[in-house]
């Protein structure tokens, strides 16, 4: 029989052993066995907390790619309705057959009668219409001036290379000349124009070259400006009227008496 002191101590033993393995927890109603912390997955076990995490990220990423695809369908479809309310370009309008046919019948008899004396004409013609423009325009003094100061300047500097030239005419307005130039190498004209263009600074040139001729002819537009448009067909149409040759058709002509 145990006497009362080693009663007593045998409680308190046990308790001092079971905290020691972590088993129980002593609380104010005496020892009670507790889990002190969850048991550790197994093999055996379900993995549903493991995967938990895993779950979460992949739910998050398909609702962020969710998002994703609803900002690109509504930027799709305001693109569509913006390209819906931009018109289609208008399409050209239809030709007249008889003016098509004329033009080709100018082109072919231009084509076998484009002779120094016909081109000669038809750039003639054109700068008629430079002139009746350049001389409606107001002068402007002091760029005439020096259009004409470079000029004589510029054929000087450049005689080592297109030989000798005389500026026989120099007229000008406020944004258009007329130049004609008399040159020792006939070969030598077409550097020439470029040459006066990029120096005194014209934006536009149309010149006359003909073989076998010392005598260059230009119009020039300064910076800024442009000329007419030489349109050959029509130039080319008032030359065949003038000779009397109406143009009928592709290929066919007929002289009026």
């Amino acid at each position: 029989m145990l006497s009362d002191r080693v009663k007593r101590r045998v409680p308190l033993l046990a308790v001092v052993i079971a905290a020691a393995a972590g088993l129980f927890v002593v609380g104010t109603g005496g020892n009670r066995p507790q889990d002190s912390a969850p048991a550790a997955a197994s093999d055996d076990q379900p993995a549903d907390r493991a995967d938990a995490a895993p779950d979460r990220e992949l739910q998050a990423l398909k609702r962020r790619i969710a998002r994703l695809e609803a900002d690109l369908d509504a930027q799709r479809a305001a693109r569509t309705a913006a390209a819906a309310s931009v018109p289609p370009p208008a399409s050209a309008p239809e030709r007249d057959p008889a003016v098509l046919a004329r033009e080709r019948a100018v082109a072919a008899w231009v084509d076998t009668h484009y002779t120094p004396e016909v081109q000669s004409r038809i750039f003639g013609s054109y700068f008629a219409e430079v002139d009746e423009l350049r001389l409606a325009e107001p002068r402007d003094e002091q760029w005439a001036a020096n259009v004409q100061r470079g000029m004589h300047k510029l054929l000087e500097d450049a005689r080592s290379v297109v030989g000798a030239a005389r500026l026989e005419q120099v007229d000008c307005g406020s944004t258009l000349c007329r130049m004609r130039i008399e040159v020792e190498h006939a070969r030598t004209r077409r550097d020439l124009v470029r040459h006066v263009q990029r120096e005194l600074h014209f934006d536009e040139a149309s010149a006359l070259i003909q073989a076998e001729d010392d005598v260059l002819e230009m119009c020039l537009a300064r910076e800024g400006a442009s000329l007419p448009v030489f349109d050959q067909l029509r130039y080319a149409g008032d030359e065949m009227a003038r000779l009397g040759v109406a143009p009928e058709a592709e290929g066919s002509m007929r002289r009026e008496n």
